[in-house]
């Protein structure tokens, strides 16, 4: 067994293989069984020096990578061949999940009158289908990073779980946005909040949701 040094995302894709986004301008591809197999290069083109950190499969094998220093992703053929990249509409805040019919769901901050109140978009090849996300009289603020951050799974073809950072609270979204159920779990052990405390060893860092599936 060999530690992959500390991998921002593994997934499975079509083929079975595991594909690693390591946050460099790569992704190495691990064999079914686990076997190192080959690196693919993320083309650098102009501007920043591209680190990918989240990588999602697409219902036709597809893989999408994206890079959030350049707010770019790029889709690879099921043979990790280049097809094509687009460009984020957004500062990216880690989460997205692809769908069937190009759509990929996105946590992105958008600074727009029209969308900035919403966290969760709705993409097709690099535009803004839909938005969607706050309930109620809830605020969504950028320099509030709770308020906004969202961490995403998919549902079904036509729903997406989006899951609150900073309480135990999940939400279930149709595409059309939609706001179907919220999950809530009361515990001690994870009190919401809002403010993260800068880090202390006097002061414990505060329960967070880092990802769900």
């Amino acid at each position: 067994f060999a530690k992959l040094g500390n991998p921002f995302a593994v997934v499975r894709d079509s083929r079975g293989r595991y594909l690693v986004a390591g946050g460099r301008p790569e992704i190495r591809v691990h064999s079914p069984d686990g076997r190192f197999a080959e690196t693919i290069e993320i083309p650098r083109g102009g501007g920043l020096w591209p680190w990918v950190t989240n990588i999602a499969i697409s219902s036709n094998g597809n893989v999408l990578a994206v890079d959030p220093a350049r707010g770019r992703q790029t889709i690879l053929s099921a043979d990790l061949k280049g097809v094509g990249q687009d460009s984020m509409p957004g500062h990216f805040l880690g989460s997205f999940v692809s769908f069937p019919w190009n759509q990929t769901v996105v946590n992105l901050f958008v600074g727009t009158p029209e969308l900035a109140p919403f966290p969760i978009h709705v993409l097709t090849r690099g535009n803004v289908k839909r938005s969607f996300g706050p309930v109620g009289e809830e605020t969504v603020r950028f320099d509030v990073r709770s308020t906004i951050e969202r961490k995403l799974a998919y549902a079904s073809d036509s729903t997406v779980w989006a899951a609150r950072v900073n309480e135990y609270r999940i939400g279930l979204w149709s595409l059309s946005g939609r706001h179907i159920l919220d999950l809530v779990r009361e515990t001690g052990k994870f009190a919401p909040w809002i403010e993260e405390p800068p880090p202390s060893p006097s002061i414990p860092p505060k329960t967070r949701i880092r990802a769900i599936r």
